[in-house]
């Protein structure tokens, strides 16, 4: 797969990287209603924790449903993107490729500090309309805890 913008598919770059950033966005302000724009309703997302613990979801309602568990114990929780790539196949397909690599900065209510560090391999698809995650696998690449960390926190504004 190549990226060639004088084909066009430059404008399909941006809109995958779009879509990768408003993930981020929507999963930093926790706006879990916003996630079935995002996904093709039978996505499959397989996540994989480390230390033997994996999650397999279908869908933006499942992933809905996890995260906002897993998140209710942090009071602050930002995603941040560090570095992510896309490959776009126009081979009629309409489908792309990419990873990002992402980290968590994370607070718990009793005021611990953690980070987390991983993967997404992405598989995206147009619908017709717009890009959206086709298929999604996650790897935890590094995770810590601190209790000795500091940061002065401010509300975020919307």
């Amino acid at each position: 797969m190549t990226v060639d913008p004088a084909t066009g598919t430059g404008a399909d770059l941006a809109a995958v990287e779009r879509l990768q950033r408003r993930y981020g966005d929507v999963v930093t302000r926790r706006a879990w209603s916003e996630l079935a724009d995002l996904f093709e309703p039978t996505c499959p997302i397989h996540l994989d924790l480390r230390g033997g613990r994996t999650v397999d979801l279908v869908g933006a309602g499942d992933l809905a449903t996890m995260l906002t568990g897993a998140l209710e114990r942090f009071e602050l929780f930002v995603f941040t993107i560090l570095n992510s790539t896309v490959e776009v196949d126009h081979g009629g397909a309409r489908e792309a490729i990419g990873r990002v690599y992402i980290r968590e900065l994370r607070q718990d209510r009793d005021g611990v500090w953690s980070e987390a560090v991983g993967v997404y391999r992405d598989r995206y698809r147009h619908d017709g309309r717009c890009w959206r995650y086709a298929a999604r696998d996650y790897a935890t690449i590094a995770r810590t805890s601190r209790t000795d960390v500091t940061y002065e926190v401010f509300e975020v504004p919307t």
